[in-house]
């Protein structure tokens, strides 16, 4: 293994946002804005006697609203809060060794526990693997998978959502020297 890629797999497995809790609970407006937006014409959404007629207590958040919850602030954004210090460190590592450019991959949900308006959501996410160097149409890179847990306020896991980007040296750029 090269002593790059031991570096990069020392990043496994570290925590990259410590538990953070969603700006504002599950809430009917922003639940209406998506599925406005989406097209999504579910009564289950907005209608808590359509979602009860299903077998639920009451109307419910789709479910790839999920990650919505815990979306940060624009106050947030501007106060540049982030990122967290593993991942200034990671990206550190990939720029030295000439690893750029950044392109998101795919992004993988499994969902457990439907969402209701009040719920909390929390989101924790950890680095899951680095990849060796792969060949790719962009250039050399590292694919670079993290797990990303959302949780409701009673802990229970809601959802979890596997984020893959490819952090690679595009074609026609040198190595940097020593790596």
């Amino acid at each position: 293994m090269s002593e790059l890629l031991t570096t990069l797999r020392a990043f496994e497995g570290q925590t990259l946002t410590p538990t953070t809790w969603g700006p504002d609970e599950v809430n009917t407006p922003m639940i209406r804005h998506w599925v406005e937006t989406m097209g999504d014409t579910s009564p289950i959404y907005l209608d808590d006697e359509a979602a009860r007629a299903t077998g639920r207590d009451g109307a419910v958040a789709p479910a790839l609203m999920t990650q919505v919850w815990t979306m940060r602030t624009f106050t947030d954004k501007m106060a540049n809060n982030d990122p967290s210090q593993v991942w200034t460190d990671l990206i550190a590592t990939l720029d030295a060794a000439g690893f750029t450019s950044v392109v998101a991959t795919d992004s993988d949900f499994e969902f457990f526990t439907e969402l209701r308006p009040g719920d909390r959501v929390s989101l924790t996410e950890v680095i899951e693997s680095i990849s060796e160097e792969k060949r790719t149409g962009l250039g050399a890179g590292h694919f670079v998978t993290t797990l990303k847990t959302y949780r409701n306020g009673a802990g229970e896991v809601v959802a979890t959502q596997r984020w893959r980007t490819l952090r690679f040296r595009p074609k026609g750029t040198a190595q940097p020297k020593g790596t």
